[in-house]
């Protein structure tokens, strides 16, 4: 999957570049970036808008839950600051992805290992905390079940330092099938997987502030039915 703001991974397009997520067509159920579609009061983010066409826009009504924009803050390119203590943008509208999904996030911590919250990035809210996208935890394990029924636990993926500088994080789940990488290398792959979605999604934390994320995130963008791995 390139990233779409071209950071420079070897697996994106220059800020130039003529492929965007809308040439998935109707496979791309959602998309954010932070250098469109942000409804900014002051610095601070009250609005993400999906640039999907599929409506499934992020809000904060809060002001002291309400993440902050870069300019400059991910690889040069703008980007959505969360705190660590309690900032967290919301939407729904997830549900009926439960076929297969693969989900993409260019993200960056403010330190690793953090000092600051466990760094929960990406938060579908369950019953059971399962579908939890978190890509930093005590030990730098990473904590990850996002789009299935069982969360996985994945061992620490480089050295210490590795999420402080921008990665694409990627996480693909089918039936039977579910795999996590990073920078389009494959860390941790398993062939036991149900697939299942849920219909509230946050950005930031989990809807408990328990994990809070302290970092940025530049883009996220969440494909469904999962891509074949050419598209990838």
């Amino acid at each position: 999957m390139r990233s779409s703001i071209g950071l420079g991974f070897g697996c994106g397009m220059g800020a130039g570049g003529s492929w965007t997520p809308k040439r998935l067509g109707s496979s791309l159920a959602l998309w954010l970036r932070a250098d469109k579609g942000v409804s900014l009061n002051g610095s601070s983010v009250t609005a993400w808008a999906d640039l999907s066409g599929n409506g499934r826009d992020f809000s904060q009504g809060t002001a002291s839950k309400q993440p902050t924009i870069n300019a400059t803050g991910l690889g040069g390119r703008p980007a959505v600051v969360f705190d660590g203590v309690n900032d967290i943008v919301s939407a729904a509208g997830l549900s009926a992805l439960t076929t297969s999904a693969d989900t993409f996030i260019v993200m960056q911590l403010a330190n690793d290992p953090p000092t600051q919250g466990f760094g929960a990035c990406w938060q579908i809210a369950s019953t059971n905390n399962n579908e939890d996208y978190v890509p930093f935890h005590i030990g730098r394990t990473v904590y990850c079940g996002i789009f299935s029924t069982a969360r996985k636990t994945v061992s620490p993926i480089g050295s210490a330092g590795y999420f402080a500088s921008p990665r694409i994080f990627a996480v693909y789940s089918r039936a039977a099938d579910w795999r996590l990488s990073t920078d389009g290398v494959e860390r941790f792959a398993t062939a036991t997987n149900t697939v299942r979605s849920a219909g509230t999604i946050t950005l930031g934390s989990d809807p408990e502030i328990a994990y809070p994320f302290h970092g940025r995130g530049a883009e996220v963008i969440i494909a469904s039915p999962s891509l074949s791995d050419a598209q990838r």
